[in-house]
């Protein structure tokens, strides 16, 4: 499936409008600063007094950006809300808005990405080994080779072209990875979180040269790789749900392809599988309910004594089974045995 003559110069504007979108944000955020204001336009505390006079081109250079950017914001929306990928699974991710789905759509060729690796990869995400690349001459004439000399895939190295789009992996790894965390998404929560804490427990990573927190000098590693965990599970849902959109063949990941292993997942979707016939353990609450200890009130009832009317009721109780028990009639037997005449070896003792 290739891209149609109209859809390659639609591309290429949106991500001209997108790039110049975050430079004109970038730029009026270095006005805020200058002017010691909020977006909103409020002033900000500990401001030095200064000359309003003297900084009107300031606030007018300042209103003219920020309108500049309201008019690519809405150049950006219009175009995103017209794109299945954004009908269908964007718009449904917590932390992720119109301008970073312009990113995606833009700066990530689906119909090239046959596999996730390469989106990896071009996002600057695959920490191992790739082949270097050189260029000699400039615009038309400029001839790009592929080298064998190994480099890393995700760092620049000296003497070659950069590996990877410094643009897109500035915007997954520096802002989209912060939006999830704020907004606590899913990604976050599933896999940022869990992450983190195994590097911790494993004591993983290389120590800050200046951490902040002391107690924990490699936090900082530690945060940037689960940040790159969690933005790589992303992109790999993304790359599904783009390429079934496009009617593309999705492939799965190598260590599942190659190695024959389980992705996180297909693991919990068995483990749930197995659980579904087990009965429902009983929740912490319930089980304190169980354990609850009688309260004070309930202790004092048990051991109430009883008051003087209800020992006076107990006494009448048990003297009135006492007078009927005494008062019971005989039953035909014992009258028998009383008026049974006496035999003969009675009757002789007797006189």
């Amino acid at each position: 499936m290739r891209k149609t003559t109209t859809e390659v110069p639609t591309l290429n504007s949106i991500r001209t409008v997108t790039r110049a979108f975050y430079d004109t944000q970038e730029e009026r955020k270095r006005l805020d600063g200058l002017l010691g204001m909020k977006k909103d336009g409020d002033i900000k505390k500990n401001i030095p007094e200064r000359d309003q006079a003297l900084l009107m081109p300031i606030f007018e250079r300042r209103k003219f950006v920020m309108a500049f950017e309201d008019s690519l914001m809405k150049v950006l929306r219009r175009y995103v809300h017209e794109q299945p990928l954004w009908l269908q699974f964007l718009k449904n991710v917590k932390g992720c808005g119109e301008t970073m789905a312009a990113v995606l759509m833009s700066e990530i060729n689906i119909e090239r990405a046959e596999t996730v690796s390469r989106i990896w990869q071009f996002a600057g995400l695959n920490p191992g080994q790739v082949r270097g690349k050189t260029a000699k001459g400039k615009g038309s004439e400029r001839i790009v080779t592929t080298t064998e000399t190994l480099i890393r895939g995700d760092k620049k190295t000296k003497g070659f072209l950069c590996p990877f789009n410094g643009f897109l992996k500035a915007k997954m790894v520096g802002v989209l990875a912060s939006c999830f965390l704020k907004a606590q998404a899913p990604y976050a929560l599933e896999y940022y979180y869990p992450y983190k804490q195994r590097l911790e427990s494993m004591d993983w990573g290389m120590a800050s040269k200046n951490p902040v927190d002391k107690a924990r000098p490699k936090a900082g590693h530690q945060d940037a790789a689960a940040k790159r965990y969690m933005i790589k599970m992303f992109i790999k849902d993304l790359y599904v749900a783009w390429r079934t959109l496009a009617g593309l063949s999705v492939r799965e990941l190598y260590s599942e392809e190659f190695l024959g292993k389980k992705h996180q997942e297909k693991a919990k979707k068995t483990k749930v599988k197995k659980q579904a016939n087990r009965p429902e353990k009983p929740t912490q609450k319930e089980r304190a309910r169980v354990q609850e200890k009688p309260t004070q009130k309930e202790r004092a009832r048990v051991q109430e004594k009883p008051s003087n009317g209800e020992r006076a009721i107990g006494m009448e109780k048990t003297i009135c089974s006492e007078r009927a028990t005494q008062l019971k009639k005989p039953t035909e037997a014992e009258r028998a045995m009383v008026f049974e005449k006496p035999i003969h070896a009675e009757r002789a003792t007797i006189t």
